[in-house]
């Protein structure tokens, strides 16, 4: 064992969410120290879904804050990370994404592997849809009046590129979170905050 053993563990693994842990145990007969428990990145393995990079997965926010209403290059980022990374461990070409709330469902391409700045894109460009008037007039009082508010909001914001009411004015949550592999494993669901 290194002599680097009593530093403590990167930052990195402090930042992670939900963490499992090593067991501090000592051999009996033996006075050898007590090891801490370090917390170790959750990953995506075993969910169904590809390993997602961790700008893409729960501890997101934690390096950015993206208004998805916005483009990417709006995006100030809290540590110095690049969204030209893979989008996942094993580089793929394709991601379908889902957004539940819209049933609307996307695919991700990239044939030199989807980067994390693509798949933010994607959100970014399938949430400018324009709402058609059916589907405004079927949403709840409630629901009309939050869009309208996020509408104008976005009006006044100086980024306005779409002047008719989208569907991430209807989102209600517009702050990315992560993508989840979806319970049949079909999908990765975009979570919102």
């Amino acid at each position: 064992m290194s002599s680097n053993s009593s530093n403590p563990p990167s930052p990195f693994f402090s930042q992670v969410g939900s963490s499992s842990s090593v067991s501090s145990v000592t051999a009996p007969g033996h006075h050898a120290p007590l090891m801490r428990s370090i917390p170790l990145p959750r990953t995506n393995s075993g969910s169904g879904g590809p390993t997602l990079h961790f700008l893409l997965g729960d501890a997101s926010s934690t390096y950015y804050l993206y208004h998805v209403a916005y483009p990417i290059n709006t995006i100030q980022l809290k540590q110095n990370v690049s969204f030209n990374d893979p989008a996942t461990r094993e580089n793929l070409p394709e991601l379908r994404l889902r957004i539940f709330n819209f049933g609307l469902i996307f695919d991700v391409r990239n044939p030199r592997g989807v980067a994390v700045s693509d798949v933010l894109n994607a959100i970014h460009n399938n949430l400018r849809r324009p709402v058609s008037r059916d589907y405004y007039g079927a949403m709840s009082p409630a629901a009309r009046s939050a869009a309208d508010y996020a509408y104008q909001q976005r009006m006044k914001s100086g980024y306005a590129l779409d002047k008719q009411m989208t569907l991430v004015d209807c989102l209600g949550k517009s702050y990315f979170h992560s993508l989840r592999p979806s319970p049949d494993g079909q999908f990765l669901d975009v979570l919102f905050i």
